[in-house]
């Protein structure tokens, strides 16, 4: 945005956080001058028309792709609820919008969080005003593009990559092997990891080396084969994991570990988890939550790295994707 649309944009924000007696009408009047002075075309319906939950319409680029955006406004200091979030979903259906945007000023009950969740992802967002700053940061109007090296394109991609696996995860073999280390790449620095992808040739058995903000590093080997991971791999991973004083070793295998791994290494007391395809998709929907600004990680990045993965003590893993 040029810079007298951020500013005036901010204004408006800053008076609907600190005017906390605005009327309703004020409130989306306020909401329809962020929206506009960020650059977007924004239209309202016409008087008279019935109410359908949909206070105004926009479009824009929404993680690259143009969009038909709804925008709810609840102007109430309480929390919206999740009723709210069927009927906005009504309402997308019912007027061939592609996504609903709901502003909050009150912000959301656990139930409306939970309904907009996993299963909408990519369809429902929600925000609050603070919420509402980020999104206008990361989300374009239509300008013409800027000229981008091939780098930041390559970047580009590999973050909707990671997007579209959120939420199709089925077609998470039909990223190429390359693609899908930059992929996690790029989903690990945006968790907050100091993260460097290493060249394909001569990796030394890590394909990823993460340093989390207190200075521990991890190692991450990634495997996006059909088949399953045999003894050789996870042997390797525990050597190096060892050798660079890593605090752990992370092996991502999307499909899955062949039973006989466990049986050779269960005795071995070594900091490396497994992930199967379900550990990748799920990575990629921390990053989308992250992205738009939803979520934030409650715990360490090494807790989010980590969770949902088996030590080698563990039973094996089947991928169910």
């Amino acid at each position: 945005m040029p810079d007298r649309q951020v500013e005036r944009a901010v204004q408006l924000l800053d008076e609907l956080e600190r005017n906390r007696e605005m009327s309703a009408v004020d409130v989306e009047h306020a909401v329809y001058g962020v929206l506009t002075a960020a650059g977007y075309a924004v239209s309202t319906p016409s008087p008279g028309r019935p109410d359908i939950g949909i206070d105004m319409e926009f479009q824009g680029r929404i993680n690259g792709e143009p969009e038909r955006v709804g925008v709810e406004v609840k102007s109430h200091r309480g929390k919206v609820s999740g009723q709210t979030i069927y009927k906005a979903m009504d309402a997308m259906r019912a007027t061939g919008l592609d996504r609903i945007l709901i502003v909050a000023l009150g912000g959301y009950s656990n139930l409306a969080l939970e309904r907009a969740g996993i299963e909408r992802l990519g369809k429902v967002d929600l925000l609050d005003i603070p919420d509402l700053r980020s999104w206008l940061q990361r989300h374009e109007t239509f300008d013409e593009p800027e000229t981008k090296s091939v780098r930041q394109i390559l970047r580009h991609a590999m973050r909707e990559l990671a997007l579209r696996l959120a939420v199709e995860p089925t077609e998470i073999y039909d990223v190429e092997w390359r693609d899908m280390e930059r992929l996690l790449g790029e989903v690990f620095q945006r968790l907050g990891f100091t993260t460097h992808v290493t060249p394909s040739a001569k990796d030394g058995g890590i394909d990823v080396h993460l340093v989390d903000p207190e200075g521990r590093a991890f190692i991450v080997e990634v495997k996006h084969w059909l088949s399953k991971v045999g003894t050789g791999a996870v042997k390797r991973l525990v050597e190096v994991t060892a050798r660079k004083g890593a605090r752990s070793g992370l092996l991502l295998a999307t499909g899955g570990f062949a039973d006989v791994i466990f049986d050779g290494l269960i005795e071995v007391k070594a900091p490396v988890r497994l992930g199967d395809a379900n550990k990748i998709v799920s990575l990629c929907q921390a990053f989308y939550r992250a992205e738009t600004q939803l979520w934030q990680p409650d715990n360490s990045l090494e807790d989010l790295l980590l969770a949902e993965t088996l030590a080698l003590s563990d039973p094996p893993i089947v991928p169910t994707i």
